[in-house]
């Protein structure tokens, strides 16, 4: 319900909007939560998931990439996980300490590229898919995928690997296995 709603604000926001003739300094944003990227250049916020609920109380929690982040090696990559809450969420820079965080596994791995989440075990919390095209783990880009299983205990900041997270690799060097990943649906109707 949640990526319908914010697929909603968008086509206002880039289709009704314009065709009303609205202006952008008629359209106010300052009120807004801001959610500003680490660093510069970390390509942060492309995409932004809204992941469903990971830890099962009941709020919508958000997923943020930032792909060209650089804490595992220059272009590791990581992407943000906030948890939802009753309260509004103020104004924020992205940092292990504002949000947990899990890191790409090596340099220019990418991993962020996508990110997506559903209940893959269904067992009531929404689990994370994130793609990183670049890995090397079988060849040069041959890429791979890190499913994080949803609990109910918060999640800890981790370094995304076959020892934190089940990982999916591509079979050989330049497969890019993790450019596009999704969560969506029970591909094998099992319930």
């Amino acid at each position: 319900m949640a990526n319908k709603k914010i697929i909603l604000f968008l086509l206002v926001l880039f289709f009704v909007i314009p065709v009303l003739g609205i202006t952008q300094e008629q359209f106010d944003l300052s009120e807004l939560t801001k959610i500003l990227g680490e660093t510069a250049d970390n390509n942060t916020g492309n995409p932004v998931f809204s992941s469903g609920d990971i830890n099962g109380d009941g709020y919508d929690d958000i997923l943020i990439s930032a792909n060209e982040n650089d804490d595992g090696g220059a272009g590791a990559g990581a992407v943000y996980l906030i948890y939802g809450q009753a309260a509004e969420i103020s104004d924020l820079t992205l940092s292990a300490a504002t949000a947990i965080q899990f890191t790409g596994e090596a340099a220019d791995d990418d991993a962020g590229v996508s990110i997506s989440s559903g209940d893959i075990n269904g067992d009531g919390y929404d689990d994370i898919l994130i793609g990183a095209d670049f890995n090397d783990g079988n060849g040069l880009n041959s890429g791979a995928a890190y499913l994080i299983y949803g609990q109910a205990a918060d999640l800890a900041d981790i370094t995304l690997s076959a020892a934190t997270t089940v990982k999916f690799t591509g079979e050989a060097a330049a497969d890019y296995a993790g450019g596009s990943v999704s969560l969506d649906g029970d591909v094998n109707c099992d319930g």
